[in-house]
């Protein structure tokens, strides 16, 4: 009884730890938008208006989306707020994939029948299933993005509770239910998550082993599976006028493998331009600088980027041999590097399995290794496209628990050796992390008036282009990193135009080249054109307004066919 209850006071103590560095998180990154939020944003617009045409996408998977719009229609902030909100629903999803970590681990736990008293301490099993959580959601994923990686995170560890409770004959029927139902969800968070899904689906046959009925949860698994996501697919194949899973995979192939673009798309660091021809691309307005218009269907704040799968129709994907070589070593360098982050659990992981060896029973094989299968796997799928750590760190939590119920403790001096160990290397990884997110969620609230503004720079800038007189719908043209758009998602403006985010903007300083930029914006429409980064005095004194207090800048466009130099 009094082990139970110290049981209890540590996963309490485990859940307010996280919960608290999860929320100073989100507080710390609160105005902080990415080019994929501003685009699920803007889907989350096209369904809250019933704009099925606008809102059904190739690219994006539809429920992150989908939470977001539900958040701003029930609480309705300014646009002042919006960020803010934005970092309240990854909060949440944060807290889900805690709740999704503890029915991992508990479900994880080993049967009485297997061998309880071999196996390690239930106290370090929470210890560090929650050690490699809090690397994996608030290092590896983070809360400053907005993205669905904390989706995958939660529908990953709710995957491989559910695979152990089919293991361990816990889990019937409704288990098979839950589990397809879950990875439908997952796929309609990140198309990423169908070939783990389709992984996750066989390892049902596997998890239930011989003893028991195999096909019939296998079928309702994928039955349910099928409910939640064939009508996406349907969907998705209904818009591009043929049948589809998306454009993800063959987008991500031709950016991340053979890194091949077209100016001004998106174009990671060493790609080349391409040779090949677009269907619609962007329209050029001039050489030097290289400038486009956006036109065409493509809704959104930034249309190249809320409609990839639009703007890269026609760009061939080719196996290139070479190209993938070249990336899978790209790809293991990164993996070394992230696991330089993990390097305490790492070692005392590798300690432990040196001293302790693995476990042969079968039970225990079957069922870790399906948990090692979950994890492998889409480790290795990403090896072959791209490795990030917002990508990787469910697979991790998994593979981190698998590997620690593997080991092979001989009776208490094992046990007391697994403890000892994890005493050491989990303080190790966590004090840093723990540290540095306070350190900087205080720094965030003890900021003076100046550095408070910059850090709500969108939020300034767009308060800017509305004192230029720049209103909701309006068009205008953007230099730099124009894919940085949060201010243009704040301002509720409409970027229809680029200097390319390659090109120096010293150009941009000298009479002669904006004259000629100014010249070719002219068609589109555009009331400014806007660019972050130019040097203070040298803006100033050549005629740009700045955007309030932000480092943004604009150039009034419709007044150069009158005059010189905009009116302040």
């Amino acid at each position: 009884m009094r082990a139970a209850a110290r049981l209890r006071r540590l996963r309490l103590a485990c859940w307010l730890s996280a919960g608290a560095l999860g929320a100073l998180q989100a507080f710390a990154y609160r105005d902080d938008m990415n080019p994929d939020g501003v685009s699920y944003l803007d889907l989350a617009d096209a369904w809250r208006r019933g704009d099925w045409a606008q809102a059904v996408s190739l690219y994006w998977s539809p429920l992150y989306s989908w939470l977001l719009g539900g958040a701003l229609a029930l609480l309705r902030p300014p646009a002042r707020a919006e960020f803010p909100v934005v970092h309240l629903v990854n909060l949440l999803l944060y807290v889900a994939a805690l709740g999704s970590l503890e029915f991992f681990v508990r479900s994880s736990a080993p049967r009485p029948a297997g061998g309880a008293e071999a196996a390690p301490p239930e106290a370090v099993r929470v210890a560090w299933g929650y050690a490699l959580f809090a690397v994996a959601a608030l290092e590896l994923v983070g809360l400053r993005l907005a993205t669905p990686d904390l989706i995958v995170l939660a529908v990953l560890l709710m995957t491989a509770g559910l695979l152990c409770r089919l293991a361990d004959a816990r889990g019937g029927g409704g288990a098979a239910v839950a589990l397809g139902a879950l990875l439908g969800l997952g796929y309609l968070a990140k198309a990423v998550l169908l070939p783990v899904a389709l992984l996750a689906l066989a390892l049902v046959a596997v998890a239930a082993g011989r003893a028991r009925p195999v096909w019939p949860r296998v079928a309702l698994a994928l039955t349910a599976f099928a409910l939640v996501a064939v009508p996406w697919i349907a969907a998705m194949s209904s818009m591009a006028g043929r049948p589809t899973l998306g454009e993800n995979a063959r987008l991500n192939y031709l950016w991340l493998v053979t890194r091949e673009y077209q100016a001004p798309l998106l174009a990671y660091p060493g790609a080349r331009p391409a040779a090949w021809r677009l269907e619609h691309p962007p329209r050029p307005l001039l050489g030097a600088p290289a400038t486009f218009e956006l036109a065409g269907a493509s809704g959104g704040t930034l249309p190249i980027w809320y409609d990839p799968a639009a703007w890269h129709r026609g760009a061939p994907v080719r196996f290139d041999p070479m190209a993938q070589i070249r990336a899978v070593a790209r790809n293991v360098r990164a993996g070394g590097r992230l696991g330089l982050r993990l390097l305490p659990l790492l070692v005392g992981a590798a300690v432990l399995l040196a001293l302790l060896g693995v476990r042969r029973e079968r039970a225990w094989l079957r069922r870790e290794g399906v948990l090692l299968t979950l994890g492998v796997a889409p480790l290795a799928g990403y090896a072959l496209i791209h490795v990030e750590g917002r990508y990787v760190a469910g697979p991790i939590v998994v593979l981190g628990v698998a590997l620690l119920g593997l080991l092979r403790p001989a009776g208490a001096e094992g046990r007391r050796l697994i403890g000892a160990v994890c005493a050491c290397v989990i303080p190790l990884q966590l004090v840093p992390l723990a540290v540095d997110t306070a350190y900087h969620a205080a720094w965030v609230a003890r900021r003076p008036a100046g550095e408070r503004a910059a850090a709500a720079e969108p939020w300034r800038a767009a308060e800017g282009l509305a004192a230029l007189g720049v209103r909701p719908g309006d068009p205008v043209a953007a230099a730099g990193d124009y894919f940085q758009a949060g201010w243009a998602r704040l301002a509720r403006v409409r970027i229809v135009a680029v200097v390319d985010r390659h090109e120096p903007l010293d150009c941009l300083l000298t009479e002669a080249c904006r004259a000629r930029v100014v010249e070719a914006l002219q068609p589109t429409g555009a009331r400014a054109l806007v660019v972050a980064g130019l040097p203070h005095a040298v803006a100033a004194a050549q005629g740009w307004v700045r955007l309030g207090d932000s480092e943004h800048w604009a150039w009034r466009l419709q007044e150069e066919r009158g005059r010189g130099r905009p009116s302040r």
